[in-house]
């Protein structure tokens, strides 16, 4: 069972095909409009998709923690999760702060995909959801750091692209880690 929400193909096409098409393809300013008091963005809409794409995904993958953690009976699904949510929640942090300096709102929920996702999820019980959890968690860190490398490389924010690339050996590492409890949970 796939429940996967991809929440990197939008972002990742949209700062690809500026970069192969050029910033005019996106827009002349790349400013959001100015809203009251509030700053306008200083991100061009490449950096923005990228920035909301790792905002979304960081609220997912913390509340898929959470929900491991409250569900699962198995000591390894509960230690990754731990691990997992710790990660995600520095990583929101530091997305918060880029956000907050760049004028530049990011998601603080879980998207609705998400949410079908997790919905889901919720309904598994015992080893089905431990399958269901290192399967999801897997594909998605797998597409989080092909997102991640490709901004690192590629993004137009230095900043942004810092994040990326500071955050690019933890993902590896959780993805290792998925990569075991998958193993262990199919084992049993």
């Amino acid at each position: 069972m796939r429940l996967l929400i991809s929440r990197w193909s939008v972002a990742s096409m949209v700062w690809v095909g500026v970069a192969l098409l050029g910033p005019a393809s996106a827009t002349l300013s790349g400013q959001a409009p100015a809203q009251g008091d509030q700053q306008p963005s200083r991100l061009l809409p490449t950096d923005r998709a990228f920035a909301r794409a790792a905002a979304n995904d960081a609220q997912a993958e913390v509340a898929i923690a959470s929900l491991a953690q409250q569900t699962t009976s198995s000591d390894i699904v509960k230690m990754f999760a731990e691990e997992m949510q710790h990660e995600y929640l520095a990583m929101t942090d530091e997305l918060r702060e880029f956000g907050d300096h760049k004028h530049e709102p990011l998601p603080n929920v879980v998207s609705n995909d998400d949410q079908i996702t997790l919905d889901t999820l919720s309904h598994l019980s015992g080893h089905e959801f431990d399958v269901a959890f290192a399967d999801n968690v897997v594909a998605a860190h797998r597409e989080a750091i092909a997102a991640f490398q490709l901004y690192a490389s590629t993004g137009g924010d230095p900043e942004l692209r810092a994040f990326a690339d500071r955050r690019l050996p933890k993902l590896r590492k959780l993805l290792a880690a998925a990569e075991d409890v998958r193993n262990s949970s199919r084992g049993d």
